[in-house]
């Protein structure tokens, strides 16, 4: 008969124990009430393993021991076996009234025969007679002691049952503590692994702006060295521009050079050209004082010659007074010599006129000529200088632009090669930064995986044995018919709901037998980074 409550409440079952029957192929079944079974009950637990039948032989005093049969033949009925009939199926099919074999009842009359205080038949019914009576209440002593063996076992068949609940509940306990603390420990796990997940995730992603940052510094390098290599042609097309215009200051220096020694050339020939000048004034105011002199002497000796001619006259008047003849003669000859020395010294004066006026002309000429090609010398010079100075301010303008231009690009490429050493150098920095921030999240990654690892491995190691004491305690529940816990009742809930299967699936009966052989116990425990004394001891 099982036993389905859950609630513990207590279940009076009939117990069996031997009956003494006296069979007689003539009695009537009215003689065979002469023993009354006495069915007594006793207080059993829902979890009862065996179902004992309890019959006491009951003595009716009304009917006398001479109203018996003489050739009636006691026998005992054999207690059953506790074990008997401890399964549910078992006890449903003894409830139901299935025959036991023949090995079980030729057992059960062999030990009815061979039962102390049980009479022998025999040929005569005197002797069975006999101390009816006292045999009688030999066998209900017998069945008293027997029903205080049977108290006291059931006694400590509750004792023990109680001491099996007991340890059943602690047992139960432990495994829901268990099962408890691996939820928590899974719960802790998948949040660690979760909060892992999110640390790798941050990680990456940090990785990636440093990824990002790395790339978008070398492209800044990048570009700043292709702005500085842009800037050195520059500088270096300034440099050679320089050089151009270096040489080309030296080409003008060169004919500055030559032009000043030219003008120096020139003026050193305007100062003989001025000093011949100089001189030719020099010489034409000699002349002029010479002419002058000439004409000053000319006009003292006409003076002279006046004076001595008016004297001569006086003289020849006043010999012509004295003689006329002596007069007109001497008058002739006197105004003949003295027309003839007129006319040779006019011929003579004219003569050296003509002659310091053709050299002075030719002179002045030759000097007026000279003065002219220098004066035209001196301003094709002066155009050739001021051309020259021109050219000069030109080419020292330019050259102090250049120099400007080149103290300009000097500066700017200074600032640019600064700014790229500045930038080159915070580049570095940054890249270093970045290295060793990679190099930890690199390292934190690891970690991370390892430690998710570790974690995934216990989490792995807490499921399997969870799973292996979630097995044992089916087993269990199963062995001592013990209603299933809500957590198993919830996995079968999940199980059915989250199956995908449309056709209901067969399920295998459980037994103790095929459910110790599916479990594995020797994994508990075994695993790495798993509790060793992850196991359970049933009692």
């Amino acid at each position: 008969m099982s036993n389905t409550g859950s609630s513990g409440d207590m279940i009076q079952s009939p117990i069996s124990l031997p009956v003494p029957v006296v069979r007689d192929p003539n009695s009537s079944q009215e003689q065979l009430q002469a023993i009354e079974p006495v069915n007594a009950k006793a207080t059993v637990s829902p979890r009862d393993t065996p179902i004992i039948q309890e019959r006491v032989c009951k003595v009716d005093l009304s009917k006398s021991p001479e109203h018996l049969s003489p050739r009636k033949v006691l026998h005992f009925k054999r207690i059953g076996s506790p074990l008997s009939g401890s399964t549910p199926v078992q006890r449903k099919k003894t409830k139901k009234g299935e025959k036991k074999p023949a090995s079980s009842t030729k057992r059960t009359n062999k030990m009815s025969d061979e039962m102390p205080g049980t009479p022998v038949t025999g040929e005569s019914d005197a002797p069975l007679l006999v101390d009816l009576n006292s045999r009688f209440a030999n066998i209900v002593s017998r069945n008293a002691t027997v029903i205080e063996e049977r108290n006291r076992l059931n006694d400590q068949l509750n004792q023990q049952e109680d001491n099996h609940k007991d340890e059943l509940a602690k047992i139960k306990a432990f495994y829901e503590q268990e099962v408890h603390e691996g939820m928590k420990l899974l719960n802790n796990s998948s949040n660690e692994a979760f909060k892992l997940r999110q640390d790798l995730e941050n990680a990456i992603e940090k990785k990636n702006e440093a990824e990002k940052k790395y790339e978008e510094k070398n492209l800044s390098e990048r570009t700043a060295r292709q702005l500085a290599e842009e800037l050195q042609k520059e500088v270096d097309d300034m440099k050679a521009e320089q050089t151009q215009l270096r040489r080309k200051h030296q080409d003008l220096d060169a004919q500055k050079m030559s032009l000043n020694a030219q003008l120096t050339d020139a003026r050193s020939d305007v100062d003989k050209f001025r000093k011949q000048l100089d001189e030719e004034k020099i010489r034409l105011n000699q002349k002029n004082n010479e002419l002058q002199s000439l004409q000053e002497k000319y006009e003292t000796a006409m003076t002279v010659k006046d004076v001595e001619i008016e004297e001569a006259r006086k003289n020849q008047s006043h010999m012509f007074q004295q003689s006329l003849n002596m007069k007109s003669t001497h008058e002739e000859t006197m105004s003949i010599a003295i027309d003839n020395i007129r006319d040779e010294h006019e011929a003579e004066i004219k003569r050296l006129e003509k002659k310091y006026k053709a050299d002075h002309k030719r002179a002045l000429e030759k000097l007026e000529q000279k003065v002219k090609n220098a004066q035209d010398a001196l301003l094709s010079k002066r155009d050739e200088a001021a051309k020259n100075r021109a050219l000069m301010e030109q080419a020292n303008a330019s050259k102090a632009k250049i120099e400007q231009d080149l103290a300009r690009l000097k500066s700017a490429n200074m600032s640019l090669e600064a700014d790229l050493a500045s930038k080159d150098s915070l580049a570095k920095e940054e890249i270093s930064d970045l290295k060793e921030k990679l190099a930890d999240a690199d390292e934190k990654n690891s970690k991370l995986e390892k430690t998710f690892k570790e974690k995934k491995e216990t989490y792995l190691s807490m499921q399997k044995e969870c799973m292996t004491y979630r097995q044992l305690l089916e087993v269990e529940e199963a062995r001592l018919n013990i209603t299933p816990s809500p957590i198993r009742r919830k996995r079968a809930r999940q199980d059915t709901r989250l199956s995908d299967c449309t056709t209901p699936v067969q399920k295998k009966s459980r037994s103790a037998e095929n459910t110790l052989q599916e479990v594995d116990v020797s994994d508990i425990g075994a695993t790495e980074n798993a509790r060793p004394d992850a196991s359970c001891f049933i009692m």
